[in-house]
């Protein structure tokens, strides 16, 4: 008979014990999602939000719209166009190999592709980071895939301008910078 209360106080315990974890669970789904719909009141977010915990999904949920005029209802499924915000992870990324003495920002593009043109030489990692190499956009007509624009990279025999002289935001200082950090484990 000790054995059917003790096994049966175990049973009662794991059950509340569940239970609360569950409601506790619940209780701070309940307090993201008042915390994003008043966000989103105020202004101050739109978006899709998934929450994970532990591989299982704790919250799924879009708020707000897919478009500027707010007609078209925002739903999980709608891909945000991210634009250039990625940029900042290669960066990121790049700053910690150097922390680690993996790189410098002084390397020249040389040290990383020795089969590229002369201009690799004059072409720091800083240059990258800062867009001032001296490198053309990549041509938006013409190339389809990173192997297009390699080739055009390898075929390049002259800079737009000395690098370190001036400012010229374009993506090949980013395909650069990725390709180079290709190499490393951060």
């Amino acid at each position: 008979m000790a054995t059917f209360y003790k096994n049966s106080t175990l049973v009662l315990l794991m059950t509340l014990l569940t239970g609360f974890q569950t409601f506790a669970q619940k209780s701070k789904v309940s307090q993201i999602e008042n915390y994003l719909n008043k966000a989103h009141q105020n202004g101050l977010f739109n978006g899709n939000v998934f929450i994970a915990d532990q591989n299982k999904m704790v919250l799924k949920k879009a708020i707000g719209y897919a478009d500027a005029s707010k007609k078209i209802p925002l739903t999980s499924a709608y891909r945000f166009h991210i634009g250039s915000i990625a940029k900042e992870f290669d960066a990121v990324g790049i700053m910690m190999l150097q922390e680690q003495g993996k790189l410098n920002l002084t390397d020249k593009v040389s040290k990383f592709f020795p089969n590229l043109p002369s201009w690799a030489q004059k072409i720091s990692i800083k240059n990258l980071l800062q867009y001032t190499s001296g490198l053309p956009d990549i041509k938006w007509s013409t190339v389809r895939n990173d192997t297009d624009n390699w080739k055009d990279l390898q075929a390049l025999q002259q800079l737009d301008f000395e690098p370190g002289s001036t400012y010229a935001y374009n993506n090949n200082n980013t395909f650069m910078r990725r390709r180079s950090l290709k190499n490393y484990r951060v």
